[in-house]
């Protein structure tokens, strides 16, 4: 099955799936009961009690198992949060938008109804997939006025014969840990959606198809503080 995932990982705790192009949706997810999102780049993260696909927003966050919570992409970032400790689970849509806007933040504040914010910023274990690199994304530079005016370090971008281009995997890192995520929680899977022939790239391809990422707790364990 691996060969369907740039990343997966199955363990007592977690599932956890970065899918390729080669990934079946329906047939993966048939019987299965998942949330999923009508993604509008925004900040906005839902708390799920139950399976949805009809509400609007880009973040997910969940304490219930066998419940999938999906994220889609194709160049924008899947970011992935997973604490035992504090029992809950998370999956986030973070493009330019999402990262400017601070999905991140709006995803710490609704985790605090999980946890304590010490158990949210020390247990929490994040994963960053694969996204358009800073080599490939190209920007304008209203979007670099953006970024400089919400207090993001310059080295987010980088200039080359004329053109800007814009690492918003290094953003996300930086706004992780701006709100205080430990850096040595992070895994990132370095891997760019323009440059891999097996992920999708709306920037390269003008493609409809997605890529589905995805976190599932498996059990209901939880640490209390």
């Amino acid at each position: 099955m691996t060969e369907k995932f740039a990343f997966y990982l199955k363990d007592n705790d977690f599932e956890i799936g970065f899918s390729n192009r080669y990934f079946d949706f329906e047939k993966f997810f048939s019987g299965k009961k998942f949330s999923i999102l009508k993604q509008i780049h925004s900040d906005i993260v839902h708390r799920v009690e139950t399976p949805f696909s009809d509400k609007e927003g880009d973040g997910l966050i969940s304490d219930k198992k066998e419940l999938y919570l999906i994220i889609k992409t194709a160049d924008c970032y899947p970011v992935i949060f997973y604490n035992k400790k504090g029992g809950f689970i998370g999956a986030v849509h973070a493009g330019w938008r999402g990262t400017y806007k601070n999905i991140i933040k709006s995803f710490k504040e609704k985790a605090l109804e999980y946890a304590s914010l010490k158990t949210v910023l020390n247990d929490t274990e994040v994963i960053v997939g694969p996204g358009i690199c800073g080599n490939c994304y190209e920007v304008k530079d209203d979007v670099v006025k953006l970024f400089k005016e919400a207090g993001f370090e310059d080295n987010i971008f980088k200039e080359e014969k004329g053109k800007i281009f814009l690492d918003v995997r290094k953003a996300i890192n930086f706004t992780l840990a701006k709100e205080g995520f430990l850096p040595e929680n992070i895994k990132n899977i370095n891997l760019c959606t323009f440059e891999d022939p097996t992920l999708y790239s709306y920037r390269k391809d003008k493609t409809k198809k997605r890529l589905y990422n995805f976190i599932k707790k498996i059990n209901n364990k939880k640490i209390l503080d």
